[in-house]
């Protein structure tokens, strides 16, 4: 499945602004789809 920024009502600018080694850290923490879907989608945007 292909989401877009629209769909996951994410601003794009602010997604780039993410610290993502930070992310990916601290998202296998919590217990949160949509935390660990967020990690993913960085992952893939690398």
């Amino acid at each position: 499945m292909i989401y877009s920024f629209d769909d996951l009502r994410i601003d794009e600018d602010e997604f780039k602004k993410l610290d993502q080694n930070t992310l990916e850290t601290l998202a296998p923490l919590y217990h949160s789809t949509n935390i660990n879907l967020l990690a993913k989608l960085i992952r893939r945007n690398r």
